[in-house]
């Protein structure tokens, strides 16, 4: 799946975390943890501009879903303001993360393949073992 010399991922690390059966349906947890230099500290806004961007999202759309004007959300990305309670929880579901993962609490974001066929399934799977194997060649593992 992966060519030769392709770096997919270089500041992420992948692992399967969690693989278990919930009626009928197997759902699989992947962490996805992402790298950064020890004297760098992502800030709040640092992190849900990234997340914006990743999902290719406009403020305006994310100020929509959140039922916030742009300016708010510019604001938050610019560590300007604080979200309320309310709002960091709608933009950990938005983003589909936790709401540790949004304060840098904590470096693993979950994602969750519930509702995937097994085909769907399986294809990630393969993707995320791919993704690790060629991580531990990149890093000489």
């Amino acid at each position: 799946m992966l060519q030769k010399g392709e770096q997919m991922l270089p500041n992420v690390d992948l692992k399967m975390v969690g693989l278990r059966k919930k009626c009928g349906r197997q759902i699989c947890t992947i962490a996805v943890v992402h790298r950064k230099e020890m004297h760098m500290k992502e800030t709040f806004g640092d992190r849900i501009k990234r997340l914006r961007e990743d999902k290719k999202f406009k403020q305006e759309q994310v100020a929509l879903a959140l039922r916030v004007n742009r300016k708010a959300i510019s604001h938050y990305e610019n560590n300007l303001r604080e979200p309320s309670f309310e709002i960091l929880i709608k933009m950990a579901e938005l983003y589909r993360v936790s709401t540790d993962y949004l304060l840098g609490m904590d470096n693993t974001c979950i994602i969750n393949a519930s509702g995937l066929s097994e085909k769907e399934f399986s294809l990630l799977s393969e993707l995320v073992a791919d993704i690790i194997e060629k991580n531990s060649q990149l890093r000489g593992k």
